[in-house]
């Protein structure tokens, strides 16, 4: 049977020989068909190929079924193999996966290459959001810092400005230290006419640098700028310390000191004029002295700087007919005065009852009316001035009082000081004076007597006897203007220690 089968076999062996019998029947999971693609996206639909698939299996099957049946009688139900998928086509499955696999990979790789750019694209967004927030909160640093810096300077220079009044407070007191703090009109250092030249002619290097930086916090913190003109005035004053100016032109002592002695007799608009006739001069085609001119023409700016503070000095310091000191007063001592030999001229009426309006009690003030009548003033021709005086009452907290009182039960008012004015509308000759005077034989009062002379009374008042306190700074006032005389006073505060 095998021979026979053999036999039987020989003539299909022979034509296998010249039949490609695989190539023939053979069938992929893909077929060469190509026309069919989807319009979309421009690559074959899955249901189109599919189907394609089923069609050309199904005419295969037909095909190699009659070619079987043809050359060699076999059928499927019918074959020497015992195949009944012998006209089956073969379908190569693992070249489809294949290809597949590799599309799927490829459009994973795009894929992973797109979520890796929009990371990077992320990562780049979040790297410029916190370089925009480091620089926000950079910025807000520096403008903190710029802020407290601007405020550390300001409180520097505050800190230098009350080191002048600290100094008047404890009587030690600089040069400058008077000149900063006249701009305060109940501040009055100076009683006399100043000579700004003589004065800083003789603070010693030290004290000018002391004084450049006390004018610069004032011009620095200068709130009102009226002052500007005089605080600058008062920085080229104290810059002549630190600057010879008749050294660069080369001009002998004996000269220079002319040249300041001419210009110190100037005013302000003659200053101006002679400025400018200068500046012509050396304009001008003749023959000149060069170096003396520009020597003059140099100086001329510190001279105009000693006017403009000796006429603010003159304004906050008003002293219009006479010039008067402050007295030294201890409680022992029986008589102070405070005479002068200047004489004034009458001034017109002064209207007491308007004064009186306008002048406002503090709150620690109460009207003083203590008069005393005076034994060896009884010319009745006299004329009785007119006053408004004012005694200065208020609390001493010490540590008793601290302890036994409170603000709800604040312990007894303590006279602090007194303010007289006695009115002379009518005077003539000279300027009205005080003294002290023993109060008989009392030791703790003392009488104050205001004498004017002609034709006014002699006038006293009762006063407590304790050691004034002279400052300006401290409220003391002692001058006559406008046919008032003003006396302002307080006590000196007695610090015990143990």
């Amino acid at each position: 049977m095998i021979n026979s089968r053999k036999d039987s076999f020989g003539s299909a062996k022979k034509v296998e020989k010249g039949f490609d019998f695989s190539s023939k029947f053979a069938v992929y999971s893909e077929t060469p068909d190509s026309s069919t693609y989807d319009r979309n996206n421009g690559r074959k639909s899955d249901s189109d190929s599919n189907k394609r698939k089923v069609v050309d299996n199904e005419e295969l099957y037909a095909k190699r079924s009659q070619l079987l049946h043809q050359h060699f009688g076999y059928t499927d139900e019918s074959n020497p193999f015992g195949d009944k998928r012998l006209a089956e086509p073969f379908v190569w499955e693992k070249k489809g996966k294949a290809k597949h696999s590799v599309e799927d990979v490829r459009s994973k790789v795009e894929e992973i290459k797109e979520v890796k750019h929009r990371r990077e694209q992320h990562e780049i967004q979040k790297s410029m959001l916190e370089e925009y927030r480091q620089d926000s909160h950079r910025g807000k640093q520096e403008e903190d810092y710029q802020e407290w810096e601007s405020k550390e300077r300001e409180f520097n220079l505050k800190q230098i400005i009350a080191k002048s009044a600290i100094r008047v407070a404890d009587g030690r007191e600089k040069l400058i230290d008077k000149f900063v703090l006249s701009i305060n009109p109940n501040n009055i250092f100076f009683t006399s006419p100043v000579d700004v030249n003589d004065m800083f002619s003789k603070m010693d290097l030290q004290d000018a640098k002391d004084a450049m930086e006390i004018i610069e916090a004032n011009v620095e913190l200068l709130k009102d700028q009226t002052w500007l003109e005089y605080f600058k005035a008062l920085e080229t004053i104290v810059k002549n310390k630190f600057e010879s100016s008749y050294e660069s032109f080369g001009i002998a002592p004996a000269v220079s000191e002319k040249i300041d002695q001419i210009l110190s007799k100037k005013s302000l608009e003659d200053l101006d004029v002679y400025e400018r006739e200068i500046k012509k001069r050396l304009a001008g085609t003749g023959i000149v002295d060069t170096n003396f001119w520009e020597a003059a023409l140099s100086r001329i700016p510190f001279f105009r700087a000693c006017r403009i503070v000796t006429h603010v000095i003159s304004r906050s310091n008003p002293q219009p007919t006479h010039t008067s000191a402050p007295i030294t007063h201890t409680p022992q001592s029986k008589s102070s005065e405070c005479p002068s030999d200047s004489l004034i001229k009458p001034t017109k009426s002064v209207d007491y009852e308007k004064f009186i309006k306008f002048t406002k009690l503090d709150e620690d003030e109460e009207v003083f009316d203590s008069r005393v009548e005076l034994s060896d003033s009884s010319d009745a021709s006299l004329i009785t001035p007119k006053y408004y005086n004012r005694i200065i009452k208020n609390f001493e907290w010490t540590k008793y009082n601290l302890a036994h009182y409170d603000t709800d039960n604040p312990p007894p008012k303590l006279v602090q000081g007194y303010k007289f004015n006695i009115f002379y509308p009518e005077l003539k000759g000279k300027i009205p004076k005080w003294k002290l005077q023993k109060d008989g034989k009392e030791n703790d009062t003392a009488l104050i007597r205001f004498i004017a002379g002609h034709p006014y009374k002699d006038i006293a008042f009762r006063v407590i006897n304790k050691e004034w306190n002279t400052y300006p700074n401290k409220g003391f006032k002692n001058f006559f203007d406008n046919g008032i005389l003003h006396l302002y006073f307080n006590f000196k505060k007695v610090k015990y220690r143990r």
